[in-house]
């Protein structure tokens, strides 16, 4: 199983009003495209807004006309033809993951969310249905039945309901010839850019919602410092500048005394030590500019870059 994770809808009411909601449904639009399968996960601990409600059917409705990925076919190959016309139609294109269920009291809550989503489900597939002129009525009834997503109940923190979604991704998942990442390749993102995607976590993490808009991490220092004896690296030394645009955002990345931001430190050192297998020298520092442009550096042969931190 290959996973593809999405921009996640955080803040969505934030993200309309700086004009972002186009660019995260694209973002997330683009990735479902070429998934065979999309999963869903909505936080069952949370009121579903106007908002989150129309996301919720703008992926659904993307997932429906996913095109699943893309294979070369050899031309001493056949490709068996679909003896149903409709199957790779109706067939369930996603499911509905319902993540946090441990904080919904009273868990009679958790039916009418599932009811809520899926009659939004039924709504939206028997609309892309019916749109389709070959299909009759009872056609559409009984594709309906086979394209009705599943729902999973999870505590994701203590997983519990993981195995549940796994098991069902195994049986809907299909042979493929062609492994889309070598057996020992782990990741195509440069050592800064998963040093980058660490402590963006942890932004978020320890900010929660509080997040700033705009949060531009400018890596100074990527250094390996090795061993006299052996040559291996012994420790790493990152320096990486957090650059805001406003004062209270600095006071907010910093917190009181500091605390925020050196708990951000801890929390991304640990992570990143066990990353890479050795000591982690992790110096972040919060700096203030109303200048659009900022300069990162170069080091052991890879270049520096910006990433700006929507919320």
């Amino acid at each position: 199983l290959v996973f593809v994770d999405t921009p996640g809808f955080l803040r969505f009411q934030s993200a309309r009003q700086e004009g972002l909601m186009r660019d995260l449904v694209a973002t997330a639009g683009s990735e479902i495209d070429a998934a065979d399968y999309t999963l869903i996960v909505i936080d069952a601990a949370k009121r579903i807004d106007p908002d989150l409600r129309e996301a919720l059917a703008v992926l659904m409705q993307r997932a429906l006309k996913a095109q699943g990925r893309e294979e070369l076919i050899s031309e001493d190959e056949s490709i068996e033809p679909n003896e149903d016309p409709n199957e790779s139609r109706s067939k369930e294109r996603f499911g509905i993951v319902l993540n946090k269920v441990d904080l919904v009291h009273p868990k009679s809550n958790l039916i009418d969310i599932a009811t809520d989503m899926g009659d939004m489900a039924e709504a939206i597939i028997r609309s892309d249905f019916t749109k389709q002129k070959e299909y009759n009525k009872e056609d559409i009834e009984e594709m309906l039945e086979d394209a009705a997503p599943s729902f999973f109940y999870t505590n994701a923190k203590d997983n519990e309901g993981v195995d549940d979604i796994v098991r069902h991704l195994m049986t809907t998942a299909t042979p493929s010839k062609q492994w889309p990442l070598a057996e020992d390749h782990v990741t195509e993102m440069s050592n800064l850019e998963r040093v980058e995607e660490v402590i963006r976590e942890k932004l978020y993490r320890c900010l929660h919602r509080e997040v700033p808009h705009q949060v531009t991490q400018i890596n100074r220092i990527f250094q390996p410092i090795k061993e006299e004896e052996t040559g291996e690296t012994k420790a790493i030394r990152i320096d990486q500048a957090l650059v805001v645009r406003t004062k209270s955002h600095l006071r907010l990345v910093m917190g009181s005394r500091g605390r925020t931001l050196e708990r951000i430190k801890e929390s991304a050192e640990r992570d990143l030590a066990d990353m890479f297998g050795c000591d982690v020298l992790l110096d972040l520092r919060v700096k203030h500019t109303r200048s659009k442009q900022h300069r990162g550096v170069e080091d052991g042969g890879e270049r520096t870059f910006h990433r700006q931190i929507l919320s």
